[in-house]
């Protein structure tokens, strides 16, 4: 996914990599992410809902608990003003939302590959400045990235194994423990503590 600041900036300031899409009651999306909603507080955040909201003639009583729709995004990045990216040739000014492109041609090819200098000479800038003591670290080793906690939660409920129900929005706090089977594999199974 790419990051398009709207006019009269126009750039593409980062990128990062879809991961999942849910919709969430309002006050469970502000208990998730809070100020990575983009708001400083919940009531901003809600009030700025109710004004686009209104504009699309959508219900806007104050005491709903309405649901949003959250794209979950994982390893965003974002440029320095310096090292935005100009939008593609073809950009349309009525696109809303949900425009792609081939990132294996064209435009697309030439934002992604912009994208990933910009990333790898911030990646390296930081590399050098973290740059291992001699004799201080033991070889590199290969590992997976961990999915965050956020990401885990709103899989763990959008799969069902928690129980909501309009008086209480909150779901259970989430045990991960190591389970087993008779064959001995071992695994990471979920339950809720309550």
């Amino acid at each position: 996914m790419f990051f398009k600041l709207k006019a009269p900036r126009n750039v593409i300031a980062g990128f990062g990599f879809f991961a999942h899409y849910s919709t969430l009651p309002v006050s469970m999306a502000w208990e998730v992410y809070g100020v990575a909603n983009g708001a400083p507080t919940f009531e901003d955040m809600r009030g700025r809902l109710l004004s686009i909201r209104s504009r699309f003639r959508m219900e806007t009583d104050a005491r709903k608990d309405f649901w949003i729709g959250c794209i979950l995004v994982n390893q965003p990045t974002f440029f320095h003003e310096r090292d935005w990216i100009s939008i593609p040739a073809d950009w349309s000014g009525n696109i809303v939302q949900g425009k792609g492109y081939d990132v294996t041609s064209g435009e697309g090819e030439r934002i992604w590959l912009e994208c990933l200098a910009r990333a790898r000479s911030a990646t390296s800038m930081i590399a050098e400045m973290r740059a291992p003591i001699e004799g201080g670290y033991g070889a590199s080793v290969m590992r997976l990235p961990r999915v965050g906690q956020k990401r885990l939660r709103i899989g763990v409920l959008d799969g069902g194994r928690c129980a909501l129900t309009p008086a209480r929005w909150r779901s259970p706090p989430l045990s991960l423990g190591r389970g087993g089977d008779a064959s001995g594999e071992r695994g990471v199974e979920g339950r809720s503590t309550r």
